[in-house]
This record gives C-alpha cells, sequence and structure tokens, in this order.
C-alpha cells in the first residue's frame, strides 16, 4: 500500500497516520498523556497544536498540514475520492517533515538526547 505500488490513497492514509503517531508520542514526551488519547482525530491535533504549534516548538505549517493530513484521509477513505499521486506525494513530504519536527524538538527539549 505504498504510492510506487499505485495506490496514492493507501500512500496518504499512511502519512496521515505517521504524522497521528508522531503527534501522540509527542505529547506523551511532553506528560500530556491525557490528551495524547483523545477520542478523535480532530481532538489529537488540536491538542498537538495547542501544545507544540501555540508555543512556538514546531511551526504553524506543521500544524496546518497535520489539519490538510487529516482531511485528505477522510476524503480518501470514507468518501470514495482518489488522491492525485501529486497530493499523495505531497501527503509523504508532509509527513516527514512533520516526523523531523516532532524528532527535533524531542531532541531540544530539557532532558532530550539524540
Amino acid at each position: 500500500m505504498t504510492l510506487q505500488d499505485g495506490d496514492a490513497n493507501g500512500a496518504c492514509g499512511l502519512a496521515y497516520y505517521a504524522m497521528f503517531y508522531a503527534a501522540r508520542a509527542a505529547l506523551i514526551v511532553a506528560g500530556e498523556h491525557r490528551a495524547a488519547m483523545a477520542k478523535t482525530h480532530s481532538g489529537l491535533i488540536a491538542a498537538f497544536n495547542q501544545r507544540f504549534v501555540q508555543t512556538g516548538f514546531v511551526t504553524a505549517e506543521h500544524g496546518r498540514n497535520f489539519a490538510l493530513e487529516s482531511s485528505r484521509r477522510l476524503l480518501a477513505a470514507y468518501q470514495g475520492d482518489v488522491i492525485s499521486d501529486e497530493a499523495a506525494a505531497e501527503a509523504i513530504d508532509h509527513a516527514t517533515a512533520f516526523i523531523a519536527a516532532v524528532r527535533e524538538w524531542t531532541v531540544r527539549r530539557p532532558g532530550g538526547e539524540a
């Protein structure tokens, strides 16, 4: 289920879930266990944005891209829309940058290590 296999919808979903679990892990590391276990995807996105974007730990662009990829995942998975290869490639790029930003935060935070 990858873009190379011709499954743009699947690749988009996997990119989003990589972001989702990176955000959940970051919240747990930050001690925000309750927020990390939000009952909805939008709740987790909101908690991540409040804890990391609004405080400047990650850029607003990462917050916007997290929300964008959540929307794309919904379109692909539940509304039957076909995601273009270009949009899926962009989702992968967004996920890669998002995960790198979360990793950078874990290194920079007090007590963080590479």
